[in-house]
């Protein structure tokens, strides 16, 4: 809108009454600027000042510390009593005491009087594994060993690709012999693996027996990250197994499935058997590709209101699939067959009922390095189904078969019935 000439006039006079005033006050103060500026405040008074803030501050603090202990004394008598009990055995027991086992024990009995399971005290060893298992990564050189039954040597099993041993030219099927002149022998595979796992050096001596040969090899301990999903083809069918669900295992199942597309696969098996959960993140990973976006692939009810867990991409697989699960089938293994189950048109569960682990934990870890865990929510199924192993709440199989016939289990019966329904669907 334009402004009309009566408001440009207007404004014209008050900008000139504005110059005036100013010149006028400039007049007026002329003659004081030429004088010394003199200091707001002396230097005796910034002083007094900043002390008296000072003194303020420090009094603000006592009576906040005051108030808090206050608090804690009138209001939780039970802490007190056991900071009392902490002290007065450190003072006065006979016999030397360890403060940190003392204090381990006591948040320890803490967290089992709970009654719960899944909730226990991790100390700092403890909660390093704990951490490493579920990171996808460890420090090592990459190999699995095993002693052989028949002829009770300690074999090599397994070496992971870019590992160490791997760059060494250690090979499936060598023979251990030492590691750092730790001879191998029957029985002693376990103790082997655990000094690896172990060894503060970075550099270990490794002899291993290949072909009569006798060759040795200097590896240096290196980051390795854990496999926790494997797969194979069987004819047009894909197997996918997912051993663990560490913080890695979503990225390496997409890699394997999109190997398993490249190969024009017509089904997929997904085998959770034996798999304890982990990182429940990982479920939505991994079921991503199968599903439509915006579909609920479980529930987390946190005691005041349930939260949805949604996908977020727009793919959708429509090859059949069969889940394997069975009675060690735990925590997030369930989730993604429950989310199968309930929203996958083509889809078979086979084999045992599950373990029935419907809790998720919290993680609390302590100054020490170790570590508390206790129960803070539940989870349920896409339709709202509640798992839970001591009420015998657990996942049903859509085809219940036993993994053997027999006790000498030669045939996996599980993944037979698994292939048996896919080349049926297909």
């Amino acid at each position: 809108m334009k402004k009309t000439d009566k408001e440009v006039k207007n404004k014209k006079s008050t900008k000139v009454v504005k110059e005036d005033k100013s010149k006028k006050v400039s007049k007026t103060t002329n003659s004081k600027n030429k004088k010394k500026t003199k200091e707001k405040y002396s230097s005796n008074e910034t002083f007094f000042l900043c002390g008296m803030f000072t003194l303020l501050g420090i009094l603000l603090g006592v009576t906040f510390c005051y108030c808090r202990v206050n608090y804690l004394d009138n209001s939780d008598t039970k802490l007190r009593e056991i900071i009392s009990t902490y002290n007065s055995i450190v003072k006065n027991s006979v016999s030397k005491v360890d403060k940190d086992e003392l204090a381990d024990a006591a948040i320890s009995g803490m967290v089992n009087s709970l009654d719960d399971p899944y909730s226990n005290f991790l100390d700092k060893k403890e909660t390093k594994s704990f951490n490493d298992s579920l990171s996808g990564y460890y420090e090592g050189i990459g190999i699995t060993i095993m002693q052989d039954e028949k002829t009770k040597q300690v074999k090599i099993i397994a070496v992971l690709d870019k590992s160490p041993a791997e760059r060494a030219g250690i090979l499936k099927d060598d023979i251990l012999v030492s590691i750092d002149n730790k001879i191998a022998t029957a029985g002693n595979a376990t103790d082997l693996a655990n000094y690896i796992s172990k060894c503060k050096d970075k550099t270990i001596t490794i002899k291993v027996n290949r072909n009569n040969k006798e060759l040795t090899f200097k590896l240096k301990r290196d980051k390795i990250e854990m496999v926790s999903v494997e797969s194979t083809t069987y004819d047009a069918i894909g197997y996918i197994n997912i051993n663990n669900f560490a913080l890695n295992t979503g990225k390496q199942f997409n890699k394997k499935l999109n190997k398993l597309k490249k190969d024009n696969i017509k089904s997929l098996i997904i085998d959770v058997r034996n798999n304890p959960g982990g990182h429940l993140g990982q479920v939505q990973t991994i079921a991503e590709p199968f599903f439509k976006r915006n579909t609920v692939l479980y529930k987390i009810d946190t005691g005041t209101n349930i939260q949805n867990v949604k996908t977020s991409k727009n793919d959708k697989m429509n090859i059949p699939v069969v889940v394997l699960i069975n009675e060690n089938s735990a925590s997030a293994s369930e989730i993604l067959a429950a989310a199968f189950k309930d929203n996958y048109k083509n889809v078979t569960l086979v084999g045992k009922y599950t373990y029935g682990k419907g809790t998720i934990q919290k993680e609390v870890k302590l100054s020490s390095g170790s570590s508390i865990k206790y129960t803070t929510q539940k989870w349920l199924t896409p339709k709202g189904e509640w798992f839970d192993h001591d009420s015998n709440k657990t996942l049903k199989p859509d085809v219940e078969v036993d993994y053997c016939k027999d006790e000498k289990c030669v045939e996996d019966m599980q993944l037979e019935k698994a292939k048996e329904i896919l080349k049926k669907s297909s």
